[in-house]
C-alpha cells in the first residue's frame, strides 16, 4: 500500500513482513473465539489463473487454508466452492500437503421439484409485490408443467433449476433474438458506467488482477497467448505472459506492474533484464502508470537501459482502459456462471466474446489501441462519453434502441431508463424526444387515452 492509502486508513505503521501478518491474523482468530468464527469463502473460481495445460490453477486458494493450519491459527472457516468438473480436472495438480488439510468435502445434492418451486417463488417475489392484480400462483408466469417435463425424475440440479426458470421467464417476455446485439450494447454501457463510478484509480486493483483482466480481453479478441509467467522470477512471473500481436513480428512479452515501492521496482527491472538475456520473448512491453523513480535510482537506470522504445517499450495505462477491462471481466464471470442475460439469450463465454467483437466494443480501449490490437471506431458510441453533456439526438437514439429491443414497453419505464442513463438530461427533454419519435412514426403510443403511468409504447413495423 502506498502512503496515500495508509494515511486515508489512519494507519501509523504498515505490516512489514509475512510473519507479522500471520501474527495479526492469529490475533483476529483469538478475538473471534469469544464471538463467531471468521469465514473466508472462495466462490466462482472459474476465472482464476490457469496452468500451461489450460486447467484452472486452484493452488493459491488451498494454500490459504494450509497456511492457516500450519500456523495453528484458530477460529477460521475456509469454504472453497468449486464446480464438480473443474474439481475433477484440477485436483491432480494440488500437492498432497494441501489436500490433507481439507477437513470435509460437501457435494451439493439434487433438490426436489417442490424445492425448485420454492426457489423460483423467492426469486419472483419482488416482481409479485409490484404486480397489479396480484398473481394467483407464487411462481407465475412460470409453470409446474415445464418443470416436470424438464426433470421427469422428480429432482433437479440447483444450477439447472435456476437456468430453466430464467429460460421460461425470458420466453414469457418474448424479446426477439434479433435485438441481441443492440441489447448487449445497452447492457455494456450500463455496466461500464457502474464500474466507472466505483473505480477512481488504477491501483484499486493489484498487478495480478490487472494482468489477468488484460489477458482475458486479449483472448476475447482471439489473440493467442503463447506462455504464462515469462519473467524468471518467483515474485513477478505471475504479472507477465507472452503472445502474438497483429502487426508485430516475433513473440511479444507483456508485463504489468503497478507496485509503488522503488525497491520492488528495482527488482522488477532486474527480472525484465534476465528475461531479455534468456530470450523469453523478442520484444518486452512494460505497462506501468506508477512513478519510475528519479534518475539517480538504480531501478530507474535499469528502466532507461531496457525500455528504449525501439526493441522494448513502456506503455502508461489510462484509467479508461481499466474501466473497459473490468467491465468485460465482470460480464465474462457472469457468462461462465450462467448468470449473464442479454435480451432473450443467456450467452456463454464464447458467445459473449463474439458479441464483443461484433459490436467493436473494445475499439475505444486506449491500452488495446496502444498495443496495436484495435483501432478507434465510430461503429458503437463509446461509453466513456455517456456521462458528458450529450447531444439530444443521442437521447432519441437511446429511446428508439430500447423500444426496438423490447417491442412493447411502458412509457414510464422507458423514461426511467433514459433518465438513469442520461442523468443530466431534463425529463421534459426526454418527453419531447418521445413525442418526436411518435410524430416520425417510428414508435407509437398504444393507449393514448390512458393516464401517463399506464401508457404503453410499441415499435412501428
Amino acid at each position: 500500500m502506498d502512503q496515500e492509502d495508509i494515511k486515508s486508513l489512519g494507519v501509523n505503521q504498515v505490516i512489514d513482513g509475512e510473519e507479522a501478518a500471520k501474527g495479526i491474523v492469529g490475533n483476529f482468530g483469538r478475538i473471534a473465539d469469544a464471538t463467531q468464527p471468521i469465514v473466508l469463502c472462495f466462490d466462482q473460481l472459474d476465472n482464476g489463473s490457469r496452468l500451461p495445460d489450460g486447467i484452472l490453477d486452484l493452488r493459491p486458494y488451498f494454500q490459504v487454508n494450509t497456511t492457516l493450519h500450519n500456523n495453528h491459527i484458530k477460529n477460521f472457516l475456509v469454504v472453497i466452492s468449486v464446480v464438480s468438473d473443474i474439481w475433477r480436472n484440477s485436483q491432480k495438480n494440488l500437492p498432497q500437503s494441501d489436500l490433507s488439510r481439507l477437513n470435509e468435502y460437501v457435494t451439493l445434492k439434487d433438490i426436489t421439484l417442490e424445492q425448485v418451486k420454492a426457489l423460483w417463488a423467492i426469486r419472483l417475489s419482488p416482481l409479485h409485490r409490484q404486480a397489479k392484480p396480484k398473481p394467483l400462483s407464487p411462481i407465475e408466469p412460470l409453470n409446474e408443467r415445464a418443470l416436470q417435463e424438464r426433470f421427469p425424475g422428480g429432482k433437479a440440479n440447483l444450477r439447472n433449476a435456476l437456468m430453466l426458470g430464467r429460460e421460461l421467464f425470458l420466453q414469457y417476455t418474448k424479446n426477439p433474438p434479433k435485438g441481441t446485439l443492440v441489447t448487449f450494447q445497452l447492457l455494456w454501457v450500463k455496466k461500464f458506467q457502474e464500474n466507472k463510478a466505483k473505480i477512481d484509480r488504477i491501483r484499486n486493483f493489484s498487478s495480478l488482477d490487472l494482468i489477468a483482466m488484460l489477458k482475458q480481453a486479449l483472448q476475447a479478441l482471439q489473440i493467442k497467448i503463447i506462455k504464462d509467467k515469462i519473467l524468471p522470477s518467483k515474485t513477478y512471473s505471475n504479472y507477465s505472459f507472452s503472445c502474438k500481436l497483429p502487426g508485430r513480428r516475433g513473440t511479444i512479452g507483456i508485463f504489468w506492474n503497478e507496485e509503488p515501492n522503488m525497491s520492488s521496482f528495482y527488482f522488477t527491472m532486474k527480472a525484465c533484464q534476465r528475461a531479455i538475456h534468456q530470450n523469453c520473448c523478442d520484444s518486452l512491453i512494460l505497462i506501468r502508470g506508477e512513478r519510475l523513480g528519479s534518475p539517480k535510482n538504480k531501478g530507474y537506470k535499469l528502466f532507461e537501459e531496457i525500455f528504449d522504445g525501439i526493441n522494448h517499450h513502456h506503455i502508461i495505462p489510462q484509467l479508461d482502459s481499466v474501466y473497459y477491462l473490468r467491465t468485460y471481466q465482470t460480464l465474462a464471470r457472469d457468462a461462465n456462471a450462467g448468470d449473464l442475460v442479454v435480451g432473450s439469450k443467456i450467452p456463454n463465454l464464447r458467445e459473449l466474446e463474439e458479441l464483443m467483437r461484433q459490436g467493436n466494443i473494445f475499439d475505444g480501449c486506449p491500452l488495446l489501441q496502444d498495443l496495436g490490437i484495435v483501432t478507434p471506431s465510430n461503429n458503437f458510441p463509446q461509453p466513456e462519453k455517456v456521462q458528458l453533456p450529450l447531444a439530444e439526438a443521442e437521447v432519441k437514439d437511446f429511446l428508439l434502441d430500447l423500444v426496438k429491443t423490447q417491442k412493447f414497453i411502458a412509457v414510464k419505464i422507458l423514461m426511467e431508463n433514459c433518465t438513469q442513463q442520461f442523468p443530466k438530461i431534463p425529463t421534459s427533454v426526454v418527453k419531447q424526444r418521445i413525442d418526436e419519435l411518435c410524430q416520425a412514426e417510428l414508435i407509437s403510443i398504444i393507449n393514448p387515452q390512458a393516464t401517463w403511468e399506464e401508457q404503453l409504447v410499441c415499435l412501428v413495423p
